[in-house]
């Protein structure tokens, strides 16, 4: 993909990507997600607890809002090494454009579809203290024990954080040829325009920001986290494929942040894949609790009460 880059704004005037729009929603949403152990932990405070088991309802935060965005950000830094890898041996508009939105996402007059991921965020184990002092409000909060085989309510899917270098370095490899191909299955005129591999830069540059909720530090390792994700278009009022109008995004402030999410309404089915409540060491929450037994049994009459026997206080 030759050509000097210049700054003009990205438009589908001149070459559609719905071909590369379709072929990367199905190539994410057929990535193998992993084996997940039978129970999953969500960790949250006695307010989300309530929230959660009282009202069925589970919230889903963009995750570049989340308390610390820098883990987005690497999967960002790691597409941006290796696209300027490629740039040094083959100068090109694809990927000048691709490296451009990467680093200024937001298209000014914008005409493409974007999407973006919104989490929730579980951990595969329960006896590290790095859950609990991390996720776990330093062992005052609780960890509500799903059954991974279970949970998953639609649109979402339940996916493992991957810490690997080089399987995220193949995971964006394989992103970028999705997005090529999508170019190519174009007509011969469209797909040899300008404006055809800006759109497939940006686009590139859209889905990474997708896939980078997927991607930690291997630092982070030890969090075995694993998450339920769904790319959600950006703009309100969307009506999905099956004819289902999207919920509105709703937003809530968190410690000086501005956080937009979406609430996952849960079946009653669903919330009986809850199998554990476990609370914190330091919790001032009592396994006998008159109030907590009847907010459990009447959400999943199987789920067992615990108390953690990880000391963080």
């Amino acid at each position: 993909m030759g050509g000097t880059m210049k700054s003009s704004p990205v438009s589908t005037t001149a070459a559609s990507p719905d071909e590369s729009i379709t072929r990367c929603i199905a190539w994410l949403g057929h990535l193998p997600p992993g084996s997940p152990p039978q129970q999953i932990y969500h960790f949250t405070d006695a307010v989300g607890l309530a929230g959660l088991l009282g009202e069925g309802v589970l919230r889903a935060s963009l995750v570049t809002s989340l308390n610390d965005c820098s883990e987005v950000l690497y999967g960002l830094r790691l597409a941006k090494e290796i696209l300027r890898r490629r740039r040094r041996k083959e100068p090109r508009v694809f990927l000048e454009t691709a490296l451009r939105y990467l680093d200024t996402p937001f298209v000014p007059r914008r005409a493409l579809r974007e999407f973006a991921p919104f989490v929730v965020s579980f951990c595969g184990r329960l006896d590290k203290s790095v859950h609990w002092l991390h996720y776990g409000q330093a062992g005052r909060g609780v960890a509500i024990g799903f059954d991974s085989a279970s949970i998953v309510p639609p649109p979402f899917r339940l996916v493992r954080v991957e810490y690997a270098r080089r399987v995220q370095e193949s995971l964006i490899a394989g992103l970028m040829e999705q997005v090529q191909a999508g170019l190519a299955a174009a007509p011969a005129g469209v797909r040899d325009s300008r404006s055809a591999y800006q759109n497939a830069g940006f686009l590139f540059s859209m889905f990474m920001r997708l896939l980078a909720a997927q991607f930690k530090d291997r630092c982070f390792s030890e969090e075995e986290e694993w998450r339920l994700i769904h790319y959600r278009p950006l703009k309100d009022g969307v009506v999905s494929k099956a004819g289902r109008r999207l919920p509105r995004m709703r937003y809530r402030a968190v410690e000086g942040r501005v956080i937009p999410y979406e609430e996952i309404a849960l079946t009653p089915r669903q919330l009986r894949t809850v199998r554990s409540v476990v609370i914190g060491y330091s919790s001032a929450l009592n396994i006998d609790d008159h109030g907590l037994g009847m907010l459990v049994r009447n959400a999943s009459p199987e789920a067992a009460i615990s108390r953690s026997d990880v000391p963080v206080r």
